[in-house]
């Protein structure tokens, strides 16, 4: 019952902010703030709704109610980098793959999985990412990420930040040929430089980058060996106390 500046306190810390100044409005500005919240890289919105504007009547007529106000096509990457891409992929002898939040924002999971079987590349998550591969899936790996991110020569980072979990990108081998996939381009070579940025949807460049990708994946059988015995010692390490 206390009267604060909500909007001007929330505005900080998400992508939309507002007051609904009339009861008519109320569809129109909710539809807004889930525009802007699944706009580029998912977000949180805020909406105020003052006591009197929610308790008002107002007649129907009067209402506009927005149907279609959200795009319902993914953002898919360009095929000029997913064909480059692809081709790093399948020169590769050390590729290894990070997946963060937004995989489980565009509900990415079956295609990374996909992804992941028809490149044979070691896939790490970190985030909302976790659980998006089952444990027992052979292209999962979870405790050799810094072996791999410091010695592989092909990296891909997908929707996920250079932020303090990576070094913010310094962790990263730096003779690598990085490749950082984000649903918002200002985000691409952020904190550190790429060798290639692609702007798009993770589950559609996951997709693409399949099709892409053939028949031929890495070379990385050799590779994915070595890591799985790291992840066996550090398991058996583990188990020991």
């Amino acid at each position: 019952m206390q009267e604060l500046d909500h909007v001007s306190i929330m505005k900080p810390i998400t992508k939309f902010a507002a007051t609904v100044p009339h009861t008519q409005r109320i569809p129109e500005i909710i539809s807004m703030a889930f525009r802007e919240a699944y706009n580029g890289r998912p977000g949180p919105s805020f909406l105020e709704i003052p006591r009197d504007v929610l308790d008002t009547k107002v007649d129907l007529d009067k209402v506009r109610f927005p149907e279609k106000y959200r795009l319902p096509y993914k953002v898919h990457g360009d095929p000029k980098a997913i064909e480059l891409a692809a081709s790093w992929f399948q020169q590769a002898e050390r590729p290894a793959r990070l997946a963060g939040s937004q995989v489980q924002f565009c509900r990415g999971a079956e295609a990374l999985a996909h992804f992941a079987e028809r490149a044979r590349v070691p896939i790490y998550v970190h985030g909302a990412a976790r659980g998006a591969l089952p444990p027992p899936h052979p292209n999962l790996f979870v405790n050799s990420r810094r072996q791999a991110l410091g010695q592989a020569d092909v990296i891909m980072i997908i929707g996920t930040l250079f932020d303090f979990r990576l070094g913010y990108g310094q962790r990263l081998n730096p003779q690598a040929k990085v490749i950082q996939v984000d649903l918002d381009d200002g985000e691409l070579g952020h904190n550190r430089d790429v060798d290639l940025g692609i702007c798009g949807d993770a589950a559609a460049i996951h997709t693409q980058l399949t099709e892409a990708l053939g028949s031929q994946g890495s070379k990385s059988d050799d590779w994915l060996c070595a890591l799985r015995e790291v992840e066996e010692k550090s398991a058996s390490q583990a188990a020991a106390g």
